[in-house]
């Protein structure tokens, strides 16, 4: 038994060692740009306020102003929705029949934190059902915590996460 452990303790400082030798050689592939650190901080800023941009005008309710944020090849995902991504189009079509469900809806922002072209945002979504919506009758209270991450690229949303 002494020897069965001996010989699986060599196997694992063994494969330990090349392991290390492989990440050690491992080279970064030409297409990933490296940055400095004044164009991860330029990255990170532009990407903030598209995203600080994208929630005012989810706040003043324009869904014009709020689609010009996304870009026409986005894709989004979520929690309770299909397992593969939305695309623009039905992106645009939920936000048009959730804003007509809840046309008082507020977003209350409690964190933002960016760093590349990633953005994560902590928010709360309250108002009441002016129709029957997903199940809810009209006058229904409607609150709801959330965050999403957003990738950014070319000053327009990507990719979002829910």
């Amino acid at each position: 038994m002494k020897h069965v452990y001996r010989v699986f303790v060599l196997l694992l400082l063994l494969s330990g060692i090349v392991l290390t030798a492989v990440a050690q050689s491992a080279t970064p592939m030409p297409s990933d740009p490296v940055l400095t650190a004044e164009e991860i901080i330029a990255e990170t800023e532009a990407s903030r306020a598209v995203i600080e941009a994208y929630y005012e005008a989810q706040a003043g309710g324009n869904l014009d102003e709020i689609f010009a944020f996304l870009s026409p090849d986005s894709q989004a995902w979520t929690l309770n929705g299909p397992p593969e991504p939305i695309g623009y189009e039905e992106t645009v079509g939920f936000f048009t029949a959730f804003r007509t469900a809840i046309p008082n809806l507020e977003i209350t922002v409690h964190d933002i934190i960016a760093e590349g072209d990633k953005v994560v945002v902590r928010f709360t979504l309250t108002g009441t059902y002016a129709v029957e919506f997903a199940g809810q009758s009209a006058g229904t209270e409607f609150v709801q915590d959330l965050i999403t991450i957003y990738r950014v690229e070319d000053g327009l949303i990507v990719e979002a996460w829910s």
